[in-house]
């Protein structure tokens, strides 16, 4: 039976052969690389696929590990299994999370094709594989009060899914830019580079229990730090100009800033 349940119906989607069918006979084919496309319609959304790989190279060059070990150690201290990752991108974080919990069962959703595609293919030769699905975060295939946790990293807050999909007591976790995040790349590229804003969110059904930062130095080496600023929404921001001072820096040394808020359902 597959962890998903089908879009269309909402009854369970179980494997036949290439295929995840449900009982009403709708059916969605596996992709080569172990993914489905749950998407209904002709919606679209998600990065681009040049931010897609430009944050797959990145972060798999390491730079962001200790923050995805702060978000395995929530994960841990909570005792989590079931895990749903909403806009899980290429799939770092489930990951991290998954070598550290061996136990966790991991599902991740993102609209980003590209991005899906490369998580699918870091799991083609393991024996519990994370699952993943191209679907919005929005509407999850999944059943009411079934995860122990959701992470969201960086990405659009599907709050009321969370509380529809977590079981009472489950967490979510929010992971936003602290005020000195990328620090050293706005100074790099902006005559008046600001601090980020920090926001106390309050949600409805959950009670906020902390926030964890997660806060250090790094170097970034030149072959890494296009990659760095595509994925980041200062490439929509930033002038042609402010653009091109990042050619001629050699390496970068900025303060990475992150703020982990933990929510109990």
């Amino acid at each position: 039976m597959s962890v998903f349940l089908c879009p269309k119906c909402r009854t369970s989607l179980a494997q036949v052969g290439n295929s995840l069918k449900c009982e009403k006979g709708h059916c969605f084919d596996i992709s080569s690389e172990g993914y489905v496309n749950l998407v209904l319609g002709n919606v679209s959304g998600g990065d681009n696929p040049d931010m897609c790989r430009a944050r797959h190279d990145f972060l798999n060059a390491g730079y962001y590990e200790p923050f995805a070990k702060g978000i395995s150690d929530v994960i841990k201290e909570f005792s989590a299994v079931k895990i749903c990752d909403a806009g899980c991108g290429e799939g770092y974080y489930s990951r991290i999370i998954k070598n550290e919990s061996k136990n966790a069962e991991i599902v991740g959703f993102d609209l980003a094709k590209t991005s899906i595609k490369l998580a699918s293919k870091a799991e083609k030769s393991k024996s519990d594989p994370i699952k993943y699905a191209v679907c919005g975060i929005f509407d999850m295939p999944l059943p009411d009060n079934s995860y122990d946790a959701l992470i969201s990293v960086f990405a659009p807050i599907p709050d009321k899914e969370a509380h529809r999909i977590l079981r009472d007591g489950g967490i979510m976790i929010v992971c936003h830019p602290g005020k000195d995040h990328l620090s050293g790349l706005k100074a790099l590229i902006y005559d008046n580079p600001y601090d980020n804003e920090e926001t106390d969110t309050v949600f409805s059904g959950f009670e906020k229990l902390r926030d964890d930062r997660v806060k250090y130095t790094v170097t970034v080496s030149k072959e890494h730090i296009s990659s760095l600023f595509l994925m980041t929404p200062y490439y929509w921001k930033t002038s042609v100009s402010d653009a091109e001072k990042l050619k001629h820096a050699e390496k970068l040394e900025t303060e990475l800033d992150f703020i982990i808020s933990i929510y109990r359902k």
